[in-house]
């Protein structure tokens, strides 16, 4: 009976520390953004950030989709 609550305890305890560096990692790092793609496949020129810094009104994005086209996919 007390291996079980020990092994109870520790599953509670890996638990909640779980979720504390969780909560601590989005907290402190939620701007920190790393690209470790091949090529910096998802990293933004030094020109597209100047390029997304100088618009000044707001784009509008519009998505169309075809369930025809794709329903093959």
């Amino acid at each position: 009976m007390i291996k079980n609550i020990s092994a109870l305890g520790r599953l509670t305890f890996i638990v909640a520390g779980f979720f504390i560096f969780s909560l601590a990692n989005n907290t402190l790092f939620s701007g920190f953004r790393l690209d470790l793609t091949e090529n910096k496949l998802y990293t933004l020129s030094d020109g597209s950030r100047e390029i997304i810094n100088s618009i000044e009104s707001p784009i509008d994005l519009y998505f169309f989709f075809s369930e025809n086209v794709s329903k093959n996919l």
